[in-house]
């Protein structure tokens, strides 16, 4: 990333205000309170203060330009947030807080390191311009990102959906099913039935909704026995039931809301 000249140099031998902050970023806080948009680009900051998350009211936010390495769950708070500008930071990551800013159309990354984005973006329904521009995305993401903004949804969303159901049938079978059984095998028993689902290619709702209802007829009695492939199969034996039951249609997508 190319050197960034700071707008404004912060100088250290100028009097702080008696909470600790340099005087021209108090002066900007106290300006966002009333136009609802805090500009702290270019201010070669290495951390956001804490008093920003107390604007729950703003709009907008320009964090871009700066040395940002992190940022803190506080981003969270901003929940009338629309426009958060981050672009130009030595960022590696978006914590799963901004998800909390339902209200999120513009989010500009570029000129970034950042290599993945949670799932949990998904919950930002109004989302319509991300810019990950320059940024040493993943293979995935790039492709996704390629493919733009819908793309980029859809796929937020299935990640985000698929998070849901690992979480409902962990608790089910830990509490349910294996309820004296270690907690992390039990987690771990999750995550290699997930990863076979997607690998025998039958990943849908209606696959995922059938496991979490009928776990107790699909998993055995012991946990040390329990068979992914199995699992799988009798799982593709429910989902061509369904399919014959809404006339022999094949199509089944990830979307797929219901079954039986």
């Amino acid at each position: 990333m190319p050197f960034i000249k700071p707008e404004y140099e912060l100088n250290e031998n100028q009097p702080s205000s008696k909470s600790g902050l340099h005087r021209e970023l108090v002066a900007r806080i106290k300006l966002a309170e009333k136009s609802k948009s805090l500009h702290f680009s270019s201010l070669n900051l290495d951390y956001i203060p804490s008093e920003v998350f107390d604007l729950t009211k703003i709009i907008r936010l320009d964090l871009s330009y700066n040395n940002l390495v992190k940022i803190s769950e506080g981003i969270g708070a901003l929940s009338n947030l629309t426009q958060l500008w981050l672009n130009d930071n030595p960022l590696r990551e978006i914590p799963v807080a901004v998800s909390n800013c339902k209200k999120l159309k513009e989010l500009d990354l570029k000129n970034t390191f950042i290599i993945s984005l949670p799932k949990e973006l998904a919950e930002c329904k109004h989302l319509t311009y991300l810019n990950l521009d320059n940024c040493p995305l993943d293979d995935k993401l790039g492709e996704t990102y390629g493919a733009g903004i819908d793309s980029m949804h859809t796929e937020f969303q299935k990640k985000n959906t698929r998070k849901h159901f690992k979480e409902d049938l962990f608790k089910s079978l830990a509490e349910w099913k294996y309820p004296s059984e270690d907690k992390k095998a039990v987690f771990d028993c999750v995550q290699e039935i997930f990863k076979a689902i997607k690998k025998s290619g039958i990943e849908s709702k209606i696959v995922m909704k059938a496991l979490c209802r009928n776990f107790q007829i699909l998993f055995p009695v012991k946990l040390d026995e329990v068979d992914s492939e199995l699992i799988c199969q009798k799982l593709d034996q429910l989902q061509n039931e369904y399919i014959e039951r809404q006339g022999g249609d094949t199509k089944v997508t990830f979307d797929e809301d219901t079954i039986g």
